[in-house]
């Protein structure tokens, strides 16, 4: 085989896998950012995005100075909450339930 037919069966066996992969899906993605973060870690998000779904990821970076740091990530109808203000509240209710117990226990002796 000389190296113009390698060549046209290389071009013909590429246009087949393309023919016959499934297509690609473009998913949105937006993710929440206390301020505007930098080119590489929006590629990074992307990236992981993009290995979890399997699909290629349209981001869309929205700055939201309440989440008060970390991110927000939604992707179709999962969320996955990274902020400081989610943290902060956690905390706030675990400290008013340990706050209530004791007075509970105090109530008890």
């Amino acid at each position: 085989m000389d190296k113009k037919e390698k060549i046209k069966k290389e071009i013909i066996v590429k246009k087949s896998t393309l023919l016959n992969s499934p297509p690609i899906t473009q998913i949105p993605v937006e993710v929440y950012t206390a301020v505007k973060i930098k080119d590489g870690l929006i590629a990074k998000i992307k990236k992981a995005v993009d290995q979890v779904t399997g699909q290629d990821a349209k981001i869309k970076i929205i700055v939201d100075k309440s989440i008060l740091g970390g991110l927000i990530v939604k992707i179709d109808y999962s969320i996955i909450d990274l902020s400081i203000k989610r943290k902060l509240d956690n905390l706030k209710i675990l400290l008013k339930d340990l706050d209530l117990r004791g007075k509970e226990l105090e109530a008890e002796n």
